[in-house]
């Protein structure tokens, strides 16, 4: 099991040095001992040496000779052990609670699920992610398991890793998290926003990796963002960077659950959209989603492809509202990539590609930069791998030693 790292001496830097050179694996930025040398800038013999640990910590394997065109013997390929070590991930939405085992590459080796109860209590929650995490951890040897990561809505403290007070949240608040699951299981923990968790899996491992400055936007039942700048997660004085769910389209607007008029948040949520398409089809509107009983926002967006006029109209909305938001962002923060996921990323490219076109129309640097637009590279399962991915993010910045 991994220790936070204090102090800086010829044990830390080896540490550093073993972490980055795992990153780079794990993240597939190099696959051989000269990528990593000549990457990083260590001796032949340093990376060497190093490797060898990790091979005889069964964290890496070797495999087959590279495919490169270089002359001469063919650079080993250096692979990750798929049981060597692990993360838990821990995703808590405002409806379920999702726990994953997460391996170095970022893969889900295993998952499981549970809803949360219009009647929870921080009781009953604290128990249930209790129960998920002793589930999906058993039979795994626990010195292979790294700690446990969990991404979870806000507010929150992230440095004592305590939920505030989440809107429409059963009432929950002050649920001392890292506290509560360290005390029970043993690991370490980190807790951080669900969006920021998100941002972290697209930086390290998804379509943001070589990006120094990008947007994640994550829209499920509320709206918001992780913000990566200078290669570096964004999280502002107090850890609430990044709420752009909660910033102003239209002060004359309605009343946001936060108390702010004309919020982002109070035009576009996943409820909010199907809410509104529900009040259409109840006043006689025509549209394919009449067959679909309890319909999502995914066949929404189905709809929209096949041509329902309804739902081209609906998508084109949400796509108005999100980039009004987005222009404003990319204005302060000069990214050049936003990628959209959550449930947000079941709209797909039809909401992606309308988005793209109005922020470039509008954006102060139209005549000078061209903003991509794209969903995640995990699709809706974007805040599951991120929660993993928190805890993996810790050990290659060396905050935890293994």
């Amino acid at each position: 099991m991994p220790i936070t790292s204090k102090g800086k001496n010829q044990q830390y830097v080896k540490e550093r040095n073993r972490a980055l050179i795992l990153k780079l694996i794990c993240t597939k930025q190099c696959l051989s001992r000269v990528d990593i040398a000549g990457k990083t800038g260590l001796t032949k013999m340093t990376v060497t040496n190093i490797i060898n640990d990790l091979i005889s910590a069964g964290l890496l394997k070797e495999g087959a000779p590279s495919d490169s065109l270089t002359v001469g013997r063919k650079p080993i390929q250096l692979l990750i052990c798929e049981d060597g070590a692990f993360s838990v991930g821990v995703y808590i939405s405002r409806d379920y609670i999702k726990t994953s085992l997460i391996s170095l590459d970022a893969k889900i080796i295993k998952e499981n699920e549970v809803a949360i109860d219009i009647n929870e209590t921080a009781e009953s929650l604290l128990c249930k992610i209790l129960n998920r995490i002793e589930d999906i951890i058993a039979g795994v040897d626990k010195e292979k398991i790294f700690g446990i990561g969990v991404a979870v809505i806000g507010p929150l403290n992230i440095e004592k890793g305590i939920l505030l007070d989440p809107t429409d949240f059963h009432n929950i608040k002050n649920l001392k998290l890292k506290e509560f699951i360290e005390s029970k299981t043993g690991f370490y923990v980190t807790v951080n926003n669900d969006m920021n968790a998100a941002a972290l899996a697209e930086l390290l491992y998804g379509k943001g990796r070589g990006k120094t400055n990008f947007v994640y936007l994550g829209i499920t039942n509320g709206i918001g963002s992780g913000i990566i700048t200078n290669g570096y997660l964004y999280i502002g004085e107090e850890g609430f960077g990044g709420e752009i769910g909660h910033t102003t389209i239209n002060f004359n607007g309605p009343v946001c659950n936060c108390g702010n008029k004309g919020c982002l948040e109070a035009y576009i949520s996943i409820p909010i959209i199907i809410k509104k398409a529900r009040e259409y089809i109840d006043a006689g509107q025509v549209t394919l989603l009449k067959d679909i009983p309890n319909f999502t926002f995914k066949d929404i967006a189905l709809c929209a492809e096949n041509n329902d006029l309804f739902c081209t109209t609906l998508m084109n909305s949400t796509s108005n509202y999100i980039a009004l938001a987005l222009i404003n962002a990319i204005n302060i923060l000069d990214s050049d990539s936003i990628y959209i996921g959550h449930d947000g990323a079941l709209g797909g490219e039809l909401l992606t590609k309308k988005i793209e076109q109005i922020i470039n129309k509008k954006i102060f640097f139209k005549y000078s930069k061209y903003v991509k637009v794209d969903t995640s590279a995990f699709g809706d399962l974007s805040p599951v791998i991120g929660s993993g991915v928190l805890i993996l993010d810790e050990l290659f910045s060396g905050k935890l030693l293994f």
